[in-house]
């Protein structure tokens, strides 16, 4: 559980420097004309992964493509067993 919660941990998000924040943003393909409004802010990696370019460019397609696994499907056949449909 350890590995999955690190694996999902971007560097966007633990970076502390408005500069890094914005390069990373960019990286993602983030429009250059709306990153400043993210980069700009002294918040924490908790509270900028509410902002709303942060979860256009981390989306769940993204994190698949990363390798993490989808909590809602894990927890659908934990709670209602092997034969649900997910």
């Amino acid at each position: 559980m350890l590995q999955v919660l690190q694996a999902a941990c971007h560097p966007l998000l633990v970076c502390a420097q408005p500069r890094t924040r914005r390069r990373h943003l960019l990286a993602l393909g983030i429009n250059p004309g709306k990153v400043h409004m993210a980069t700009r802010s002294r918040k924490g990696y908790w509270r900028m992964s509410q902002n709303e370019l942060v979860r256009i460019a981390l989306n769940n397609r993204w994190l698949e493509e990363q390798g993490v696994p989808d909590m809602k499907a894990v927890w659908t056949v934990l709670y209602y067993g092997p034969k649900v449909r997910v």
